[in-house]
């Protein structure tokens, strides 16, 4: 079945009639093959009892759902996964995820961005949820990413029926640590424990700072290779993906500014937020924080000076980034320099 938009009775329909999966349009890639294969024999639907008994690591083939509509969260989440063996679906959209799992697609995780456009991820699980209760499916383990992680989110995550949280931005060893953690323990509905990783963010440190101006907030590089343990590939390729995506965030935040929309000047700085938040404590973070604080209260007065400010701030934090992605190429250049610093 493809359909535009998700309903309840869509599942119930699907299953009443006999068919072999639910697709939502526009059709990503993944959703796609993952439907064309369970249509062809279920051959895109693993068997969880096969894919690893409790208390082995992420084993390789089990099948993860990522649910994030922010580029630089989900490049992220993929990439490290990815190590792991892991097989990754990524869809952008809260629908789409419903529609994969509704759809017959058997995943042994599902992680979950809590914040997003149309439908967030507490609505989300709680309508897989309601999907599994009615169908009599097994139980999938859903982890929320959250950029909150703040008192009151752990009861959010078990009332929603979340079987644990990540904090964002992505810390790799948290978020590897929870992973894991999550593959070893099966989902026991209402079980009152909920996984936690730390958001673990870069500190100040006696680390090298980069483009600090006016006594505003650096970006510390040492501290942001540190936090990705030297992966300078991954690191190179979040920062293009930054780089191709700021142009637009900053116009969403700028055009809400100029509707005088609260609620959408609220929404476009969460997702720069979403994004910078991945290099540390910088001043963009800082001031994205505040214009959403900002639109969440309705007060837009003044945002168009903060906005100012976050121009400012992009264009002190995107020379430092290209800086950071052009350490190892720089290094590589110095390397048949004799000690004296000439060349033969």
């Amino acid at each position: 079945m493809v359909a535009t938009t998700f309903a309840p009775e869509l599942s119930e329909r699907v299953e009443a009639e006999g068919l072999a999966g639910l697709i939502l349009k526009p059709a990503t890639p993944s959703s796609l093959l993952n439907s064309i294969l369970l249509g062809l024999g279920g051959h895109g639907a693993l068997d969880r009892t096969s894919a690893g008994q409790p208390g082995d690591r992420f084993a390789e083939g089990r099948r993860v759902l990522l649910v994030e509509d922010n580029d630089v969260n989900r490049l992220i989440a993929t990439e490290l996964l990815r190590p792991s063996g892991a097989a990754v679906t990524a869809v952008a959209d809260a629908e789409e995820a419903i529609a994969l799992v509704a759809g017959g697609v058997a995943f042994d995780l599902v992680l979950m961005d809590v914040q997003m456009p149309v439908m967030g991820g507490l609505e989300a699980c709680s309508e897989i949820r309601r999907w599994e209760a009615s169908s009599g499916s097994a139980r999938v383990p859903i982890v929320a990413m959250t950029a909150h992680a703040m008192q009151g989110d752990r009861e959010k995550c078990l009332d929603a029926g979340m079987d644990g949280y990540v904090a964002k931005p992505i810390d790799p060893k948290s978020f590897l640590t929870t992973v894991e953690d999550m593959a070893r323990t099966e989902a026991v509905p209402g079980a009152d424990t909920v996984h936690t990783g730390a958001n673990g963010g870069p500190t100040n440190g006696d680390h090298a700072p980069l483009g600090a101006v006016n006594g505003k907030k650096a970006l510390d590089a040492d501290a942001l290779i540190e936090r990705f343990a030297g992966n300078r590939k991954l690191l190179r390729a979040i920062l293009k993906t930054f780089r191709e995506d700021c142009p637009t965030m900053m116009a969403r935040i700028r055009d809400a500014i100029t509707k005088e929309n609260a609620a959408a000047v609220a929404d476009a700085a969460h997702a720069l937020k979403g994004s910078v938040g991945n290099f540390g404590d910088t001043a963009a973070l800082e001031t994205a924080r505040e214009i959403e604080k900002a639109g969440r209260q309705g007060k837009l007065d003044g945002t168009w000076d903060q906005y100012a400010a976050l121009e400012d701030d992009i264009a002190l934090l995107l020379p430092a980034l290209q800086t950071i992605g052009e350490l190892k190429k720089s290094t590589k250049r110095r390397r048949p320099l004799h000690p004296s610093g000439r060349k033969r």
